[in-house]
């Protein structure tokens, strides 16, 4: 199926519940060889363009983003579930590599959730009781008081436990995928996002060994094969060229302040324009009278 087929397709049933969307996909689509054609493209164009979707910050107030955040999260409970479940029939397939895309991605998404658990229950115990008496701050007291004895069994007691134990997780999950994707299939981006990972979680604790691991992990990329996409092509170019000019980085000695600055900026905005091409499209299909009034204010 060419790509503006798919495009159509994803457009026309963006709308429906997203448990909707799984299931008319599954009972269409997933039939077909999971390593011929253009099913593994259409797998990943799903989750990122119709079942991911973008959280703003419309409010100063806090509590409106972290409601939206859990929401998304919740929706997306039924997808990780049931790509758990393909993951066991497609292991080893190109559809099982763009399924264990998704899941890194759904648990990167469940530690962001989980930041802002943290950062909820800090403001509600800091606030006066008389400014929490709204809905939303009954809704996150809620969150709160169902999730707290989860977290306490699992040992996730703070950010760092939950980080920790997400890139943990992470990491396994790209390790799988590296080791059971056919012929190299897309390992480019895995290694990249291997790095990312790596790095970011550096950067959260302050390590710069972690750093260097990514920097590391990213060096393997040119010599790695080109099957299949590599996503993030543009973005590893610009860091390839920095680190062409830094030299090799061996130690945290090597990691100079200019070259963890010119990566940093690289990680952080490797996501930008795609993000910008989500929120157009998200507001013509989901919210046209937003849209339109934006166009009419230009």
């Amino acid at each position: 199926m060419a790509k503006p087929d798919r495009q159509r397709y994803l457009d026309k049933t963006i709308k429906q519940s997203k448990e909707k969307q799984l299931d008319e996909f599954i009972s269409k689509f997933m039939g077909y060889d999971p390593d011929k054609g253009d099913l593994s493209l259409f797998v990943r164009d799903l989750y990122y363009e119709n079942l991911q979707r973008l959280a703003f910050q419309f409010s100063s107030d806090p509590t409106y983003f972290a409601i939206d955040y859990f929401q998304e999260n919740l929706n997306k409970e039924d997808f990780l579930r049931q790509s758990l479940a393909l993951l066991s029939e497609h292991l080893g397939t190109k559809v099982g590599t763009e399924i264990l895309f998704t899941i890194e991605n759904i648990y990167e998404i469940q530690s962001y959730a989980l930041k802002r658990y943290f950062e909820s229950e800090a403001l509600l115990k800091a606030l006066p009781a008389d400014e929490t008496k709204t809905l939303r701050h009954e809704t996150l007291r809620r969150v709160i008081k169902k999730m707290n004895p989860v977290l306490k069994e699992q040992k996730l007691r703070s950010e760092i436990d939950v980080q920790s134990a997400y890139v943990k997780k992470r990491l396994e999950i790209l390790d799988t995928l590296i080791k059971n994707s056919p012929k190299q299939y897309r390992w480019k981006d895995a290694y990249f996002q291997k790095g990312v990972v790596l790095w970011e979680f550096g950067k959260f604790k302050g390590d710069k060994q972690l750093l260097v691991d990514a920097i590391q992990t990213w060096s393997k990329i040119p010599s790695l094969s080109s099957e299949g996409d590599f996503l993030f092509q543009s973005i590893w170019e610009r860091m390839e060229w920095a680190l062409k000019d830094a030299g090799p980085i061996r130690s945290v000695d090597d990691l100079s302040y200019q070259l963890e600055n010119q990566l940093d900026m690289s990680v952080r905005f490797r996501l930008s324009e795609g993000m910008a091409k989500k929120n157009e499209r998200e507001e013509r299909l989901l919210w046209p009278k937003k849209s339109k009034k934006k166009e009419s204010d230009n």
